[in-house]
């Protein structure tokens, strides 16, 4: 049977949530937070949610769109890039960074928050086993064009254009498509996984 992914934190009020799953009486985080004194908490409290954790649910709530490099470097680094890992659909990747639209030279190495967020969230599912996951957000769906919202306020999340109203499916009034995100036909047999 899945388990259920909840709001775990330390008090019961206030504080830092984070998202994980019970297992009998030990609880695991998707950010590798370990407390013996975490317990579920209700979605309507006080609580801070981490970070960390916020972007392990979109990755895994979000399938990856068509095409999207599994590796990207983040945006105004200079000589100093990594590999990141980007989150699905996003312009954001695992460790936070935004991220541009060049894909990474090979031989970079891999950037150490990203690798780290994505072996938590491995963990957490060989741990875990099916979980019982929160409906994406629907402008995340599979589609070949991102676009991104008016104002250029919010350049982390790529959305989906409602042809019928001319918004994204969120509703959000958009400006145009972008052009890091334009995408081509998904690789056969392609599995996601982090490259080494």
């Amino acid at each position: 049977m899945p388990l259920p992914l909840i709001r775990l934190a330390t008090s019961p009020v206030n504080g830092t949530a984070h998202f994980g799953v019970l297992l009998g009486t030990e609880t695991m985080t998707a950010c590798a937070t370990h407390s013996p004194d975490l317990q579920p908490v209700p979605d309507a409290s006080a609580h801070t949610m981490c970070q960390s954790c916020a972007r392990a649910l979109l990755a895994l709530t979000t399938e990856p769109h068509p095409g999207e490099p599994e590796a990207r470097t983040a945006t105004g680094r200079g000589r100093g890039q990594v590999r990141h890992r980007p989150v699905p659909g996003h312009l954001l990747a695992y460790c936070g960074n935004s991220l541009g639209k060049r894909r990474p030279d090979p031989t970079l190495s891999r950037c150490t928050l990203c690798a780290r967020l994505s072996d938590a969230i491995d963990a957490l599912r060989r741990r875990a086993g099916e979980l019982l996951l929160p409906a994406a957000e629907p402008c995340h769906g599979d589609d070949i064009l991102f676009w991104a919202p008016d104002g250029l306020g919010d350049l982390v999340t790529g959305h989906r254009r409602n042809a019928a109203t001319g918004k994204g499916f969120c509703d959000r009034p958009l400006a145009a498509p972008t052009r890091e995100h334009r995408t081509s036909a998904h690789r056969a047999g392609s599995t996601g996984s982090w490259p080494s």
